[in-house]
């Protein structure tokens, strides 16, 4: 029997295969990154479940997205920064702009994962998580 595309990658020969694997042993910076996600997903469900109903909801859409937006930005920058006007807010300077790395709102279960990583990795990883404020 021939094998398809699709069972050939799931080999554990496959350059697939060996690239997740390679991405397992590394299991702790994986769990601060999925753990962080799975943080950031509850603001974004509350927003997407506002929006899944049969009555039109555009009027809504300029203030929920405002507060989105705010509400994903306090997790990293100092509150009193967040203005109505996020366009012209300037994140360059990471110093004066950014909660300290004890203040960061990641989620329970991410500092969880960040403390089980050697202080260098730990930064890294926060850096990392920053760096989705600036994208």
């Amino acid at each position: 029997a021939q094998l398809s595309k699709l069972d050939i990658k799931c080999q554990p020969t496959s350059a697939a295969y060996r690239r997740i694997q390679l991405r397992l042993q590394k299991k702790n910076e994986v769990l601060v990154r999925l753990h962080f996600v799975a943080a950031v997903t509850k603001e974004f469900e509350k927003f997407l479940l506002l929006f899944q109903k049969e009555e039109p909801m555009i009027h809504l859409l300029y203030d929920k997205m405002g507060q989105l937006v705010r509400s994903l930005m306090s997790r990293f920058v100092q509150e009193d920064l967040i203005d109505d006007d996020f366009l012209t807010l300037n994140l360059d300077d990471p110093e004066k702009t950014q909660l300290k790395d004890s203040e960061l709102v990641l989620g329970d279960q991410t500092r969880e994962a960040l403390r089980k990583l050697d202080p260098s990795k730990r930064r890294i990883e926060l850096k990392g998580i920053c760096l989705v404020l600036h994208m």
